[in-house]
C-alpha cells in the first residue's frame, strides 16, 4: 500500500520528470486505455487498486523512479536502510556500513582527509630535516 506521503513524491516526481506526462495529469502512453496518469486518477473504480499499489506504471517505474533511490525504496517498501549524511544531513541509501556521506560531501571529505594527510607527511619529512 502507498503512503500518502510516499504517493504525493511519486506524483510530484511523475510530474516533474516524466516524458509521458502532459497537462495536469493526463498520459501519453494511455495506461490501461485512459488518457490519465495512473498515479493521478480518482475515480472509485481505480483508488482500490492505487491505494494497495497494484496500479502502477511501468515506465514510471523503470525509468524515472531510478532517479531517487531513497523514494524507490519506500515506493517498494524495500528494507534498504537511509541513513542521514553526518555533513549536510540530507537522506542517503546506505550501500554499505561504511556509507557515511551523500556523494557531494564525501568528495569533499576526500579532498580535506587527503590534504590532512599531505600536511601530517610534509611536516614530518621538514622535521626530519631540520632535526640535529
Amino acid at each position: 500500500m502507498l503512503m500518502s506521503n510516499v504517493n504525493n513524491e511519486v506524483k510530484r516526481l511523475a510530474r516533474n520528470n516524466c516524458a509521458n506526462f502532459t497537462g495536469t495529469n493526463g498520459c501519453v502512453a494511455c495506461p490501461n486505455g485512459q488518457t490519465r496518469c495512473n498515479f493521478y486518477r480518482e475515480d472509485a473504480q481505480a483508488a482500490p487498486f492505487i491505494n494497495d499499489g497494484t496500479m502502477t506504471c511501468r515506465y514510471f517505474e523503470s525509468h524515472i523512479l531510478k532517479a531517487d533511490e531513497v523514494l524507490e525504496a519506500r515506493y517498494f517498501n524495500r528494507g534498504i536502510d537511509t541513513v542521514k549524511c553526518e555533513r549536510c544531513s540530507t537522506p542517503i541509501a546506505k550501500k554499505s556500513n561504511a556509507t557515511k556521506y551523500c556523494a557531494e560531501c564525501s568528495v569533499i571529505k576526500r579532498r580535506q582527509s587527503e590534504a590532512e594527510r599531505q600536511r601530517r607527511n610534509y611536516r614530518g619529512k621538514v622535521y626530519a630535516i631540520h632535526t640535529p
